[in-house]
């Protein structure tokens, strides 16, 4: 069994395939109101309120779009699992991120990820979050202090929380198979040390790729 890990950043940088560009023009200014403004036209961005403040990220302005895969692969019979990845990293040196990972996909071993396999993993619904390997989602993020905050760290207490795909369009430029996803979603983010963040009004139009 070939255990594979891109989840420190620097890694997740070299080894994670960056961003296609997006010639999507729709215009978003942030969810400022607490009301919707991202939609599935909308380029690669976040925003969110953390603790009642203001958070965005947008591709292209400040911030570079990566994808990233983490879990391990195995021989038929056993099952390989695959962790996807779809980050918001700023072009400076502090490496502050946010970052979307759907959890816990399992799959033949032996082989690739169909697309239509992929895609039906990422259907529409609610998720609950989970930690690595666990079906579910996870959302991590790194402050400008460089505190990793995440909804699978501390407690990782959910209580409350929820987590939607809302819609799901193929990105497909071969050789690639993308997914552009936008996505909601509340939460608790927690660092380390066990201190807690709020994440309300959260918005992610993102990419994923079946690396």
């Amino acid at each position: 069994m070939k255990t594979i890990s891109f989840l420190a950043l620097c890694t997740i940088l070299i080894f994670s395939s960056c961003k296609k560009a997006d010639n999507d023009s729709s215009p978003s200014t942030g969810n400022t109101t607490g009301g919707t403004t991202l939609t599935i036209n909308s380029p690669w961005q976040v925003y969110a309120k953390i603790d009642g403040v203001d958070y965005s990220k947008k591709d292209g302005t400040g911030a570079i779009g990566v994808f990233n895969v983490s879990g391990f692969t195995a021989s038929d019979p056993d099952s390989s699992v695959s962790n996807y990845g779809s980050s918001l990293v700023d072009g400076t040196l502090t490496l502050v991120y946010f970052e979307v990972v759907r959890n816990g996909h399992h799959f033949l071993g032996g082989t690739n990820v169909e697309n239509a396999d992929f895609l039906a993993y990422f259907h529409a619904g609610n998720y609950s979050y989970t930690t690595e390997n666990i079906n579910g989602v996870a959302i991590h993020y790194r402050d400008s202090m460089g505190v990793l905050w995440g909804t699978d760290m501390g407690t990782a207490n959910q209580t409350g929380s929820e987590f939607t795909i809302v819609q799901v369009r193929e990105e497909t430029v071969v050789p690639n198979y993308d997914l552009k996803v936008l996505s909601r979603f509340h939460c608790k983010l927690y660092n380390g040390s066990g201190q807690s963040k709020t994440l309300t009004d959260g918005e992610y139009v993102s990419l994923f790729e079946a690396l």
